[in-house]
Order: structure tokens, then C-alpha cells, then sequence
């Protein structure tokens, strides 16, 4: 399945090419949500302010999943504009869906600086912050890859992740895998047919 294979596609965070969805390409403005039988669950993280965050406790409303790093300097910005974006887009039905980043790199993203970075693009994002055992227990649930880099830099590493953003049903089901640029038109179709389900 192509939306599967997406979940293994790696970016170095230093790359600012755009991965397309093959979906997408073959029909703009529609969303064909599947069901994915190896993808996804619920897990519990601590978010920016300290709070539990447990995705079966989110039921009734769509969640966006997205994986990055603090420091990450190309794709993971650029992603949350997208997001920001997007949240603005969808006027009124913004306040049924949960945008949530999930850090990669907890030794670095703590939950007060998740808090600080994210205010810089929507006050409403959620930063998913947990122990290294714990990150490594959701990103094996979502099929996230990431592998930290040793660079002869000042920040001393950088993070190779997975780019695409998950949508989740009111459910708390994965529904659809967007890939790294797809079109605000394209992921809006894909929130809108998730709010429509009963």
C-alpha cells in the first residue's frame, strides 16, 4: 500500500523538496480514507503545560499527527506553518480538530520549550512530549522512523524522521497518512470527510 510505505519515507530535516502524495497527484481535492489494520492506537503523552494527553480521551473530535523536532531546521517548521495554515482555513470546524506534534528528541524538547516554539505558529497546537521509552512505543505504533545524526555543529545532532502527518477519525482510528506537502485544498478534503463520519 502506498500510504503505508509513506510512514518509512525519511527526511533529514534539510531538505526542502516536496514529497507529493501519489493519491493526491491522481485526484486533487478528493480523499479516499482507508483504514489502516497495523497503523496507529492509543497512547498517552504529557502535552506543553503538563497535562496527560490520551488519544482515546480525544474522542469526537479529528486529531492531526504530526512527528518533528525542536531544532529540526527545514521540514518540521515548514510543516506547522502548513498546519497553521490550514487550521485557519478551516474557519469554524478548526475548533473540532486537534493539530498535536509529537517531539522526536526528548532529551532536547522539554515541555516548556515545546510550549515557547509553538505559540510562534498557532497558541492552539499541542506539543506531545514523553520519555525516550515512551516516544519509542508511539512512534513504533504510527511506523515513525528516526534516528538521530551526529553532526560537527553546535547543536551536536540532528534528527533523521519520518515527514508525513497522520489525520485521525473521532474515533481515535487512522484514517489517512499525508505526505510532506500536500495541498492545503487536498488535507482540508481529508478533515472535512473525517468530521462528516458518524
Amino acid at each position: 500500500m502506498v500510504l503505508a510505505l509513506l510512514t518509512v519515507s525519511v527526511s533529514s530535516c534539510l531538505k526542502s523538496g516536496r514529497e507529493g502524495d501519489s493519491h493526491e497527484a491522481a485526484a486533487f481535492g478528493d480523499v479516499a480514507l482507508q483504514r489502516f489494520e497495523q497503523i496507529g492506537g492509543d497512547f498517552t503523552l504529557v502535552d506543553q503545560y503538563g497535562k496527560p494527553f490520551t488519544l482515546s480521551a480525544q474522542k469526537g473530535k479529528a486529531v492531526l499527527l504530526f512527528f518533528g523536532y525542536l531544532t529540526c531546521p527545514d521540514v518540521c517548521p515548514t510543516t506547522l506553518l502548513e498546519l497553521a495554515q490550514i487550521r485557519k482555513e478551516l474557519g469554524k470546524d478548526a475548533d473540532q480538530v486537534i493539530f498535536a506534534f509529537v517531539t522526536v528528541d526528548p532529551h532536547r524538547d522539554k515541555p516548556e520549550k515545546l510550549k515557547d516554539y509553538l505559540i510562534n505558529f498557532d497558541p492552539a497546537f499541542l506539543g506531545l512530549y514523553g520519555e525516550p521509552d515512551e516516544i519509542a512505543k508511539v512512534s513504533e505504533l504510527y511506523k515513525v522512523a528516526y534516528k538521530r545524526r551526529e553532526q560537527p555543529s553546535a547543536l551536536g545532532y540532528t534528527i533523521d524522521h519520518s515527514s508525513g502527518t497522520y489525520l485521525i477519525d473521532k474515533a481515535g482510528d487512522l484514517r489517512y497518512i499525508f505526505a510532506f506537502g500536500s495541498k492545503h485544498p487536498f488535507v482540508i478534503k481529508g478533515i472535512e470527510k473525517v468530521l462528516a463520519l458518524p
